[in-house]
Formats: C-alpha cells, sequence, structure tokens
C-alpha cells in the first residue's frame, strides 16, 4: 500500500531527478536509476514499457498549472494582471521570488501540497493502486 506523504515526497526529489516509478506488485517507490541496471535493458525501452515489468510512472504535476489555479483564489486583480503578461519561464521565476516569503507563502505551499495530494489520489485510484494517507 502506498502512503500518499511518501509519494509528494518522491515526487518532489523527482524535480531534479524527473524518474520516479512505483511497483505495481510490492507497491514500492523506485528511481529508473535503480531499476534499470536490474532489468538490463535502456531507459527509452524501459520508460515506454515499464508496464511490462510491473512499474508504473508517477503523473505529471505541472507547477505552473497549481500557480495559475492558485492565482485565480487569491483573488487580487493587480497581481493576476501581472501575471498574465509573463511568459512560462518568467512566471515561474517570478511566481517563486514573489510567493517565496510572507503570508502568501504559506498560504500557496499549503495550496501546492493539497493539490498535488488531489493528483496522487486521483492517479491511486485511476491505476487500482491501494493508498492510504
Amino acid at each position: 500500500m502506498l502512503k500518499i506523504n511518501e509519494l509528494l515526497w518522491y515526487e518532489r526529489l523527482g524535480e531534479s531527478s524527473p524518474y520516479w516509478f512505483v511497483n505495481t506488485v510490492t507497491y514500492e517507490i523506485e528511481n529508473i536509476e535503480n531499476i534499470i541496471p536490474q532489468l538490463d535493458i535502456s531507459e527509452e525501452y524501459f520508460i515506454t514499457y515499464c508496464y511490462d515489468y510491473d512499474y508504473l510512472a508517477f503523473p505529471v504535476v505541472d507547477s505552473n498549472k497549481i500557480a495559475k489555479d492558485f492565482l485565480v483564489i487569491f483573488n487580487n486583480r493587480k497581481v493576476s494582471e501581472y501575471f498574465k503578461k509573463l511568459d512560462e519561464k518568467d512566471f515561474s521565476s517570478e511566481f517563486g521570488r514573489i510567493f517565496h516569503y510572507g503570508p502568501a507563502h504559506d498560504w500557496w505551499i499549503s495550496y501546492f501540497y493539497e493539490r498535488k495530494k488531489e493528483i496522487f489520489i486521483k492517479w491511486c485510484k485511476e491505476n487500482r493502486i491501494p493508498y492510504m494517507l
């Protein structure tokens, strides 16, 4: 059984090493760097056929989409207008800069992890993976 909090922790690590998988038999979380040598296949082949080896790739979490959704509930027209003018790269860096400190930061972090948790729960349900919070 997967623990959602562990998934969130590993996914965060995945931002620098994005290839995390769940073994669909043991429900263990593993990194592709540990799986490939055991199977003696290429990384590309494994990514394409991971399910044949009883693995499932972590869901993709689009941090910018979550940030844009947050801006809607943040409900500050001036801030929203500012971010609408930015391209994706600038959006990401500016969002981090503006929401890195202060009371809005706590609200953002809480919102972000709650949304990530929802994504992982949905992913577990869609893939019939037992989980607990």
